[in-house]
């Protein structure tokens, strides 16, 4: 109920989160663990947080588990210093591409949120078996890897991405809501 009250009103929420944003996000927190040294669940709860603002039935503690999964991959094949080039690599896959040679047509819904999808279709096992997908393509040279010095802000038409991942973490978001 107290969510109810702190929403702005006249905001409603746009359905389920997209895959590949909740992907997208996915990829951002392990990004930032890796490049800032904040746990995974401090992490999942900022982005959590954000996408709940738009989404429905957005849960931190899947995320953090989905994180950890994909860098228990990472960690088992001894990505080591390529760890980030497999996951900004991901990150600017799954914000281009639906699949290999299909590029992503991004809808937009009231100024910059994205669509919501009218059925929750995401799991934990699609999302890493994607990232594995995904790494492997790229070691055999199958699929593209993000250019050299490619970020998130270089992209159009994403800007609500851009802001949740340009967004400074904060000790409120620790606080579970």
């Amino acid at each position: 109920m107290l969510a109810k009250l702190l929403k702005p009103q006249g905001v409603a929420m746009s359905g389920y989160c997209p895959q590949w944003v909740y992907t997208s996000c996915i990829g951002m927190i392990i990004k930032d663990f890796i490049e800032k040294d904040i746990p995974l669940d401090l992490l999942s709860r900022k982005y959590g947080k954000e996408l709940s603002e738009k989404y429905k039935e957005i849960n931190p503690i899947e995320m953090a588990s989905i994180s950890e999964d994909i860098i228990r991959i990472l960690a088992e094949i001894e990505a080591g210093s390529d760890s980030m080039k497999y996951i900004t690599g991901f990150i600017y896959f799954t914000v281009n591409f639906e699949s290999i040679g299909k590029k992503r047509t991004r809808k937009l819904l009231l100024g910059d949120i994205f669509d919501g999808e009218r059925v929750l279709h995401y799991d934990e096992k699609i999302i890493v078996r994607s990232f594995k997908a995904y790494m492997y393509s790229l070691r055999s040279g199958a699929t593209p890897s993000a250019p050299t010095g490619w970020s998130l802000d270089q992209e159009n038409d994403i800007d609500f991405l851009k802001e949740i991942s340009l967004k400074e973490f904060s000790i409120f978001d620790a606080v579970q809501t």
